[in-house]
């Protein structure tokens, strides 16, 4: 709710107040973080949860990440993450297939949009 209405402050306060936090919420606070275009606090909370909690992202996780990473040019993040995605055994996911492309093209990285979309 806080995510959708611009009240991304708010999400990330009661995101940071949660005893244990899951993987639905921590998407959820990216994916906030991504539609209101702070696209590398998303990036840096991923990092930080990932390494600091170790919840597994999801396909959803994933995706927004790499709308994140695409969004600001990041093509060596976008890589990182997908290399991520192929490591965690997500490899086939509609959302995260989808993301990659869209990343890598964003990145101006057409052979490996072309790469992604042949398999």
């Amino acid at each position: 709710m806080y995510g959708r209405n611009f009240g991304v402050e708010d999400a990330r306060k009661l995101f940071d107040e949660l005893l244990e936090p899951d993987t639905v919420c921590w998407t959820s606070v990216i994916s906030a973080l991504t539609r209101n275009d702070r696209f590398k606090d998303a990036v840096e909370l991923f990092y930080k949860i990932h390494r600091g909690c170790g919840l597994a992202p999801d396909g959803f996780t994933f995706g927004t990440l790499l709308a994140a990473c695409g969004n600001l040019g990041w093509w060596r993040q976008g890589r990182e993450v997908h290399a991520k995605v192929v490591t965690s055994g997500i490899c086939g996911n509609v959302v995260v297939e989808s993301s990659l492309l869209d990343m890598y093209g964003k990145c101006g990285s057409v052979r490996q949009s072309r790469i992604v979309l042949i398999g």
